[in-house]
């Protein structure tokens, strides 16, 4: 005689669609850049982590295009840098579509109902898993540099200014604010005098 079929209690249900609920709603997650487009700032990622559906299976979530990418830029003025394939960053998935926004700019509607969908991802760079993380990190000094360490601009922590490159070149007439007096030497070897803002020797 066949058992008869377990009514699932309500608190069951109520776990089982919050579950299902949770599975659609993405929030961040690290990524690897595929390719990269300078005039949008735009790029194709692939997600580091595989999805963990209903059955327990783990699949490699599809490469999600258009993301764009997040540089620091306020007032006029921004710093940009490549950005490479292989280049790893952190994804954050948007409440909303973000498509009109991403068009247009200004305030918009959403495209439509998704929320939190892998299609409106923003891609930030710098995030670094620990086989990629930087060699020779200061933690005292503020640097510019190549994560090699071959190339880096430094202001320690007293406001002096170092610098470590094959090349050091300059453009215009008033390179230092009023007043600035002082000796810098380039990767060269040259040795750059300065006062009062003005370079008055190079040897």
């Amino acid at each position: 005689m066949s058992q008869p079929f377990a009514q699932p209690s309500d608190v069951e249900v109520i776990r089982v669609a919050v579950d299902n609920a949770l599975n659609e709603m993405h929030t961040c997650l690290p990524a690897i850049i595929e390719s990269f487009d300078a005039t949008t700032q735009t790029a194709k990622v692939n997600p580091s982590i595989r999805r963990i559906v209903y059955n327990g299976d783990k699949i490699v979530i599809p490469p999600i295009i258009n993301v764009p990418v997040v540089f620091p830029s306020s007032g006029g003025y921004s710093i940009t840098f490549p950005v490479a394939a292989g280049d790893e960053v952190l994804l954050v998935f948007s409440e909303r579509s973000i498509d009109m926004w991403l068009q247009s700019g200004g305030v918009q509607d959403p495209l439509d109902r998704r929320k939190h969908d892998y299609s409106d991802a923003v891609a930030i760079i710098g995030l670094h898993s620990n086989p990629k993380a930087i060699s020779g990190y200061s933690s005292l000094n503020l640097q510019i540099r190549d994560n090699g360490g071959d190339v880096v601009l430094e202001i320690d922590n007293f406001g002096a200014i170092s610098n470590t490159a094959p090349a050091l070149n300059f453009t215009g007439n008033s390179l230092f604010s009023t007043g600035a007096s002082g000796v810098f030497s380039t990767g060269t070897g040259a040795i750059v005098t300065v006062v009062n803002g003005l370079i008055t020797d190079i040897s």
